[in-house]
């Protein structure tokens, strides 16, 4: 457990924004906080570096751990659970899942569950596995039950009576997950091209705001029975470089909501893999955590580089292979020969920068299978392309992750 010192307690009290915040002129998804994501990470990060302290036994300890740190914000210790692998050897870069726990649970419901499975599967596969407690609220969304996928007007009569005290709860609860993230990212050596996001029920409500909110950190999502999300109000376009994971019991409130999300997402591009189990909303849980780490395990947010100046990974998307080759400001995106696209076709072009923002959105035509952008600014890291053409009978889509070296 981490201890803060009082002298440590007064001056993060002194360093964190007043809890009900009116920080960002518009909310980044229309029925989230009002919090700016950039001032939670700056102030998450500012924690973490005053409570973190490498001298006490529990320093990257390993195993199940149940753990606390002092919320200025809220004015209290606030739980959460860190499960290590005992085979990790102190040094290795480890996977991290984030799993956000069902409406009216805690921190370690969802880890004990059915004999402790999530447990075990992050130690079978060698994840640091966090579930923090989302203090007080839903992770920093205001929707529930029956505002799921397509029911727009239930989700309108949801955020038009969010009350002060509703706000101020929610972004307690948004705030606590960047803190306990930040905490084990600050601790332990993780491995940022293998960060993902689950959760189930309010926790994968969770998982599409706070994977949108703050997509930098995400390779992939898996939401588990619970689409609270909407097509109007919702950043799609921070998710798209994302490959999400979308799971349902065949005999839930919101089994008829993930089937339409699945046909929305699909039908737009997306990268979305649908799997439904016969089960309830609880019962379901069990059946496709397996599913989830082996969608985790193969993506992983970089596929691959190439030597300075240029980068190039190839990846299969909608059973195509793309290239991308970045050099001297300019990305060239490759369709195999033959391919429809290759004939001259106009098609939209969307390029996401490192923490999966979008820097470039415009129209090129293709010339012998390339499409050409040029004039791009973009710093070392991981970045994303997403190519799309309206073509008779359907739309040709395809996604691409690449790397900036210089």
């Amino acid at each position: 457990m981490m201890r803060v010192p009082l002298a440590a307690a007064l001056a993060l009290a002194t360093m964190t924004a007043p809890v009900l915040s009116q920080e960002a002129a518009t909310r980044v998804v229309a029925w989230g906080t009002l919090l700016n994501p950039d001032s939670v990470v700056a102030r998450a990060q500012a924690l973490t570096r005053a409570v973190a302290n490498p001298d006490t036994s529990t320093w990257r300890a390993k195993g199940d751990q149940k753990r606390k740190y002092w919320f200025a914000e809220a004015n209290a210790f606030v739980n959460y659970r860190l499960v290590i692998p005992p085979t990790w050897d102190g040094t290795s870069k480890l996977p991290l899942m984030v799993f956000l726990h069902s409406g009216g649970a805690n921190e370690s419901t969802n880890l004990d569950a059915n004999n402790g499975q999530l447990v075990k599967l992050a130690m079978e596969h060698g994840y640091a596995l966090v579930s923090p407690l989302g203090y007080q609220g839903a992770y920093g969304f205001h929707l529930r039950l029956p505002a799921v996928f397509g029911q727009q007007a239930a989700a309108n009569q949801q955020i038009a009576a969010v009350t002060a005290n509703a706000e101020r709860t929610n972004q307690l609860s948004e705030t606590d997950v960047l803190n306990v993230l930040e905490i084990v990212l600050h601790e332990y050596p993780v491995d940022r091209n293998r960060m993902f996001l689950a959760g189930h029920s309010m926790g994968a409500g969770g998982t599409f705001y706070l994977g949108a909110k703050y997509p930098g950190y995400w390779a992939a999502l898996a939401p588990l029975s619970g689409p609270f999300v909407q097509e109007a109000g919702y950043p799609w376009e921070n998710i798209r470089p994302m490959p999400v994971f979308v799971t349902e019991g065949n005999s839930t409130a919101s089994t008829a909501a993930s089937r339409a999300l699945n046909t929305y997402m699909a039908t737009n591009g997306f990268d979305v893999t649908y799997k439904e189990v016969v089960a309830d909303h609880d019962g379901m849980i069990a059946l496709v955590l397996p599913d989830v780490f082996t969608f985790f395990n193969e993506n992983p947010k970089t596929v691959g580089v190439v030597p300075a100046p240029s980068s190039e990974v190839t990846a299969p998307v909608f059973g195509l292979r793309l290239t991308a080759r970045f050099s001297a400001r300019t990305l060239r995106l490759t369709l195999p020969d033959g391919h429809p696209t290759a004939s001259g076709t106009p098609v939209v072009v969307t390029v996401f920068d490192t923490r999966g923002r979008k820097v470039f959105r415009g129209a090129r035509a293709a010339a012998a299978g390339t499409v050409t952008v040029r004039g791009l600014s973009l710093p070392r890291g991981v970045h994303h392309a997403h190519l799309r053409t309206a073509m008779e009978p359907e739309d040709v889509s395809a996604r691409v992750r690449f790397t900036v070296l210089d």
